[in-house]
Parts: structure tokens; C-alpha cells; sequence
């Protein structure tokens, strides 16, 4: 059996509970059922569960409103990152970017890093939200991609979730794209997790509603516009303008919502807020929206596959991959969305998409910590 090290600042206490989180805990607790070692550095204490294989070294969590916690936390816990370099026979793992270039900056040799997100244009909307001027946008973009084209070029191995995440990094980095190539494998997620299994002990199958009135669902934070909610809401106005009987509902939290509560302040919106466990809610939807600017592999595609519950998304990011058919894609514009919506609503169209969404399950049902087991031994 090996040994792995992962190195994480998230206390899974303080933050919302993310897809990349879940699938952070997914993959460790996997790894150690297998019969793997973990050296997990983590913040003290950490809702993490314990495990008969499991060695956790404390690490420091801090936050500043002067300095960025990335940096503040780096420099806090450089002489543990530093300790990772004398584990000779452990592999070390980092699933987010600027772990990596945290542990590249204290000397941590050959780690493999795990892509769950696109580390530069996440960062941009969130600046964007903020206000930020476009030249300092462009300025710090530019930096961070400086860093991320070093960090890459150190790693043993780079796992990314879907073809469209590779084909940004080498674009984004044509000097080193060969170098980077031969370093990159793509793993999917899969659409039979154990956060679902353990609430849903069998798959769902699609079941047209018998209710008068379509349920439709956005599960996503809303602290900028990258997850699109705002198109959304334009699409499902005009909608309701023509007098479909239909419900949005929008589960999520953050800056933007005041601001759409405000502006969309109908019956027709249900705004039910931040929520740790939405799995039954999702249950209930007739229809998942996906209308991400931006976005890998978004776990509530999986989720909402595995409930058979049918899903619209943008056709932006990996989920094309993901939902493959013209008949669940949209372009990201209001028109279009609404366009998809009405014929949605029409008669037997919801049903064809329950169909599609079936079969695209099929090929996401996998072991995945298996799978990423061999990514990671290879």
C-alpha cells in the first residue's frame, strides 16, 4: 500500500460545503478504505471523520484584512510545508493551485495536482463582483499566470476533470503546451458519489410530473455572475410574461442575492438561500438549470443525473462533455435559454431530456476514487 500526503487550509467548519469539497473528503476517505496511508495537514480542529489510516498534522488558519489569507497562511505554515519534503515515501497531493505553489515555494518535489477548477478565470469574476478596475484585473491575471505556468511545469502529474479544462491550460501556456500535454490525464467525476448513495441508496428514474405547474431549479453560489443565475432569471421573467404556469427555484447564497430577491420579487422566484444538503430539494425539481459563464464539471449535473432528474446547461466549460446533447445545451445568452425553456414546457420534450440525461449517466457510473487511485500511482 502508499502513502499519500494532501494539504489543505479548509477546516470543512468555516466555508460552505462545496462540490470540491465533497469530492476533497471522497477521495481521502476512499484512498484509506483502500488501504492507503494519509498524511492529511489540516487545520485544528477539522470536521474531518477519523480513519484507522489517517495521520493528521495540525496546520495554522488564518485570516487578515491586510494581507491575502492565501500568503498569511502560507507564511504561517511554511516550516510544516516544508516537513512534507522529508517524507520520502509519501506522494504528496494538492487539489487546488495555490496549494501547489505553496509546496513548490517550500520545496516540495514531484507533487501531482488535481485541477478541480480554472484557477485564473474564477479569479477574475471574482474581482469583477468586487469592483476592481479592468487595468488591475488584466495586471493581477497576468501574474497569476506567470505562477500558474511555473507551478505546472513542476508537477509529477496533472489530473483535470474534462478536455475543455487541458485544452485552457495549454492555450493559456503555448510555450510549455508539449511539456504540459505529456504531464496532463483527464478523469471525470463520477455520477455515483457517496454523499448521494448514502441518501439515496438506488438511482432515480425520470417521472414526468403530474403537477400543473414546472418546478425549475438553480443550485449555485451567487457571489458573482459566473454561475449565471442572472440569466436565469431573465429567461424565466420573460417566460412567465407569456403566461407559463412555472417555479424557479434558486438555492444559494451570497452578494448578489439581496439584488435579485429585490428585483424578482414574485411568487413565481423562491429564494431559498444557502443550503448544506440540497439533494431532496433537487429531488423535487421537474428541471436543473445549469447556466454557468464558467465552470469545469459542476457536481449538481451528476447529482441531478443520478436522481433522474432531466438538466438544461450553458454550453460553456466541460458541460458540453457532460451533457454531450444539442438538446440539453444552450449558449449562455437569455434569449436562447428562454428559447430552451419554452420548448421545454412543450408537450413530450421534458420526457426526451429525462431519456438523454439517463443515458449520459451511464457513462459516468464508475469508482472513482479507484480510478483516481491509478492517476495518481501511475
Amino acid at each position: 500500500m502508499a502513502e499519500f500526503i494532501f494539504y489543505t487550509n479548509d477546516d470543512f467548519i468555516s466555508n460552505e460545503i462545496t462540490g470540491g469539497t465533497r469530492r476533497f473528503r471522497e477521495l481521502v476517505v476512499g484512498l484509506m478504505d483502500k488501504g492507503h496511508h494519509i498524511h492529511l495537514f489540516v487545520p485544528s480542529p477539522a470536521n474531518f471523520p477519523s480513519h484507522r489510516n489517517l495521520t493528521r498534522h495540525p496546520v495554522k488558519r488564518k485570516k487578515s484584512r491586510l494581507l491575502p489569507n492565501g500568503l498569511l497562511n502560507f507564511i504561517s505554515n511554511y516550516p510544516r510545508l516544508r516537513s512534507i519534503r522529508r517524507m520520502k515515501n509519501s506522494r504528496p497531493v494538492f487539489v487546488s493551485l495555490h496549494y501547489a505553489l505553496q509546496g513548490l515555494l517550500a520545496g516540495v518535489k514531484e507533487p501531482v495536482l488535481i485541477v478541480w477548477e480554472d484557477f485564473i478565470e474564477y479569479r477574475k469574476f471574482n474581482m469583477e463582483a468586487r469592483k476592481f478596475p479592468p487595468w488591475l484585473i488584466h495586471l493581477v491575471a497576468a501574474v497569476l499566470s506567470w505562477f500558474e505556468g511555473l507551478t505546472l511545469i513542476h508537477m509529477q502529474r496533472i489530473v483535470l476533470q474534462c478536455s475543455y479544462d487541458r485544452d485552457v491550460l495549454l492555450r493559456r501556456h503555448p510555450r510549455r503546451a508539449h511539456k504540459l500535454k505529456q504531464r496532463t490525464v483527464i478523469l471525470p467525476n463520477n455520477v455515483n458519489p457517496s454523499w448521494i448513495k448514502k441518501k439515496f441508496l438506488s438511482p432515480g428514474v425520470f417521472v414526468s410530473s403530474k403537477a400543473s405547474s414546472l418546478h425549475v431549479g438553480f443550485i449555485g453560489n451567487v457571489d458573482n455572475r459566473r454561475k449565471g443565475l442572472h440569466l436565469l432569471l431573465q429567461a424565466f421573467e420573460r417566460l412567465l410574461s407569456d403566461g407559463k404556469d412555472a417555479r424557479l427555484h434558486v438555492i444559494g447564497s451570497g452578494r448578489l442575492l439581496p439584488q435579485y430577491k429585490k428585483k424578482y420579487n414574485r411568487s413565481s422566484f423562491i429564494f431559498h438561500g444557502y443550503m448544506p444538503e440540497p439533494l431532496e430539494q433537487l429531488s423535487g425539481f421537474d428541471l436543473l438549470v445549469v447556466p454557468s459563464l464558467a465552470d469545469s464539471f459542476p457536481n449538481t449535473i451528476m447529482e441531478a443525473f443520478y436522481l433522474g432528474v432531466p438538466v438544461l446547461g450553458a454550453r460553456t466549460g466541460g458541460i458540453p462533455e457532460m451533457l454531450l446533447y444539442n438538446e440539453l445545451l444552450f449558449e449562455p445568452r437569455p434569449d436562447d435559454l428562454y428559447g430552451k425553456l419554452t420548448k421545454t414546457i412543450g408537450e413530450g420534450s421534458l420526457e426526451r431530456l429525462g431519456e438523454l440525461c439517463l443515458r449520459r449517466r451511464e457513462a459516468f457510473w464508475f469508482d472513482w476514487p479507484h480510478a483516481m487511485e491509478k492517476k495518481l500511482l501511475e
